[in-house]
């Protein structure tokens, strides 16, 4: 009997869930929004299990593992330390509760460090990533090693502040990148531009947080002044974020994951021209590369399927 692997991307606003086969091929997958209490992830993430496999075919007994991952600083031992989106999942025992429930190998692992074990296997051993979706998250990859840091938070780019005494951030700072460069950003961009009547080619009954409602903004941004001006602030503190970091790590691939890689297509040369404004030393312009991460929104749960 075939078997399979689960891996879950939780993130601020949507569990992503796929399905993958022995060479971690995707064969099923499915978003869900994001339980707004650690109480219900266990079971959101069996509903989605049960998803899965009704798509594929399959029993929940031809499940061999399941990875997790999490916005969250988690202990060795799976323990959950720290996390800003969801800050009841601290104290939980999640791997626990998910091993019970189907008797499954459960790993749990920061969700940007999954999302990295994808992009390794998909676009060498050297990189900056940094996933985008309602905050922004983070990795240095450097020869094959994936910096952890001291407490093993390495990589928490969303939290660097680009903007003294700017707006609150859900960590407890103002003024954070996420707060400037991310999904929830163009959200509430948008949202304010659509309540004065300047912007009204986007449903105001659509869900602000998904996937394809953020898209719209890049996709009408090509035709509608108020949306290409949206972008294009946006495009610039991002560029201001990844040229800080070029200067700290001298990287020279820069990966975008998350739910805006869905739309990288869409504004990767408005990011080109404004990081060529960020940066304005040569040295630190030549052969950047920016590409968006293989498996765009499900590449962190394709790398905890296989680290599972």
């Amino acid at each position: 009997m075939l078997s399979f692997r689960v891996g879950f991307d939780l993130g601020g606003t949507k569990l992503a869930g796929v399905l993958v086969d022995q060479n971690l091929k995707p064969v099923a997958s499915c978003f869900v929004p994001a339980p707004t209490h650690g109480q219900w992830l266990g079971e959101a993430m069996m509903d989605v299990i049960g998803r899965l496999c009704m798509t594929a075919k399959i029993v929940p007994g031809q499940i061999e593992a399941v990875g997790v991952g999490l916005p969250a600083l988690i202990a060795p031992g799976g323990a959950i330390q720290s996390c800003a989106h969801l800050p009841s999942l601290v104290g939980m025992d999640i791997q626990n509760e998910i091993q019970s429930a189907g008797r499954w190998r459960v790993h749990l692992e920061n969700d940007v460090n999954c999302a990295a074990v994808t992009a390794m296997a998909n676009h060498g051993s050297s990189f900056l990533l940094l996933t985008i979706g309602t905050g922004i998250g983070g990795a240095l990859v450097e020869d094959g090693n994936l910096r952890r840091g001291f407490r093993g938070f390495a990589g928490e780019f969303g939290h660097m502040v680009i903007a003294v005494g700017g707006d609150q951030c859900v960590c407890g700072k103002r003024g954070c990148a996420e707060v400037y460069a991310s999904g929830s950003f163009l959200a509430s961009r948008a949202r304010r531009a659509m309540e004065q009547g300047r912007l009204n080619e986007i449903p105001d009954d659509a869900d602000a947080t998904s996937i394809t409602w953020t898209k719209r903004i890049f996709e009408i941004a090509a035709t509608n002044l108020v949306a290409n001006r949206i972008v294009e602030e946006f495009c610039s503190y991002l560029a201001v974020v990844i040229s800080n970091l070029i200067e700290a790590t001298d990287a020279k691939m820069v990966l975008i994951g998350g739910g805006v890689s869905a739309s990288f297509d869409l504004f990767e040369e408005q990011l080109n021209h404004a990081y060529l404004l960020a940066m304005p030393s040569d040295r630190l312009r030549q052969d950047i590369v920016f590409q968006a991460i293989e498996f765009g929104p499900l590449a962190g749960a394709i790398g905890a399927a296989a680290i599972a």
